[in-house]
């Protein structure tokens, strides 16, 4: 052991240097290896065993395996490598026409395409589209004929597809029922605030504007040759609802329970997509829908002609205190009495807490279950809906 010291004042012990005791090899710079004197266990290859070499026993094995698969290729792609070249192919890697057909299918954005029969006719036979741009069919089945002279009466074009999964490219894989309709999208109109309901005639005005002036709708009640007690208009606000199935699925009850009309928020609200479309069975090309840009402005101008808006509200405490809080049993007579609209809030933060503080009248559906679960502490809004809306049109 040396003992030195640093520059900067410390000691520090240097150990000497540990040599092996043997040097490895013959003192010539060359390792000693004894693996040459040992026995090697190793195991022929298969060419060695057959006495060939490698490059020929693998042929005679696998040539044939080779020949199956170019046989295959070409009949997928109709003819060899090297004839795809000039055929959509990537050089002589080719054979990419299948892929380039199906690239062609994929949806346009700027377009719909609705799906399913039931959506298919509604949307030829109420007409409301800009424009009807083509109808793919595959494996017609019922209502063929009908879907086929409603394109024929809108100048549609339509087509044969070969394929399924054609269709279900252009439908996210929904149920299109072998019917797929490219149209422009269905827009609605966008208003800001409603006019005054007669109960003698059972009209009413909606108001929208123009560049530089208003324009007025007048309508006709949808019930008005069924139920001769209810002369004022009754429609649906959707607030913020973003679930495609549910506006759907209130939509096609709407309809079918005679609402007059139904408008949407314009922010944060499911456009009238084909998914819409279908969920309603097509209700939602006959059905006039509407929306709004500013809710607080449409509530007020739209009171001031007289029309009352009820919002609905899931049950708590305090609306037991709130003075506006109307039992499902007098909606109808609310109804008989002005016109009104039923605003329906998304499920989970419901009717936003600036539209129910401009409503006349706040409703809830109280369950008939005792001691029910805190987790299914309300509807889905479609069914809730559909509930209150059969309240408000009962005879």
């Amino acid at each position: 052991m040396v003992l030195c010291r640093r520059c900067f004042g410390t000691f520090s012990i240097v150990r000497a240097e540990i040599k092996a005791p043997f040097k490895s090899g013959f003192g010539n710079g060359k390792n000693v290896n004894i693996e040459k004197n040992l026995v090697v266990n190793r195991k022929p290859k298969a060419w060695e065993r057959a006495g060939e070499d490698k490059e020929s026993w693998y042929k005679r094995k696998y040539a044939h395996v080779h020949a199956k698969d170019k046989k295959r290729y070409q009949q997928y792609n109709g003819g060899s490598r090297g004839d795809q070249g000039d055929r959509g192919g990537r050089g002589d890697r080719g054979g990419f026409v299948k892929m380039d057909a199906i690239r062609k299918l994929q949806p346009s954005p700027l377009h719909d395409y609705v799906f399913g029969t039931s959506p298919v006719i509604a949307a030829l036979k109420a007409n409301k589209r800009e424009a009807f741009l083509e109808l793919l069919i595959y494996n017609p089945k019922e209502k063929h004929d009908e879907i086929v002279e409603l394109a024929k009466l809108r100048e549609c074009p339509y087509k044969f597809v070969d394929s399924k999964h054609e269709l279900n490219l252009l439908t996210h894989n929904n149920v299109h029922n072998g019917y797929v309709l490219k149209t422009k999208p269905l827009l609605a109109n966008e208003i800001f605030k409603l006019g005054e309901s007669n109960s003698e005639t059972g009209e009413f005005s909606i108001f929208s504007k123009g560049f530089d002036t208003e324009i007025v709708e007048t309508h006709q009640i949808a019930r008005s040759n069924i139920t001769k007690n209810f002369k004022h208009a009754f429609g649906l606000y959707l607030d913020e609802i973003s679930d495609p199935h549910n506006v759907g699925a209130i939509l096609r009850t709407a309809y079918y329970l005679g609402v007059d009309f139904v408008i949407t928020s314009e922010r944060n609200c499911s456009p009238l997509s084909p998914v819409v479309s279908k969920t309603s069975s097509g209700a939602m090309e006959f059905l006039p829908i509407y929306n709004v840009n500013k809710p607080l402005e449409f509530f007020n101008k739209s009171q001031e002609n007289g029309w009352k808006f009820i919002s609905t509200s899931a049950p708590t405490p305090k609306n037991k205190k709130d003075g506006r809080l109307v039992s499902t049993d007098d909606l109808n007579q609310i109804l008989h009495s002005n016109p009104t609209i039923l605003v329906l809030g998304s499920e989970g933060e419901g009717v936003r807490t600036s539209l129910k503080a401009r409503s006349n009248y706040v409703v809830e559906l109280e369950a008939n279950r005792d001691n029910i679960d805190e987790s299914i502490d309300s509807l889905n809004v479609s069914v809730a809906a559909g509930l209150l809306i059969h309240k408000f049109l009962k005879p």
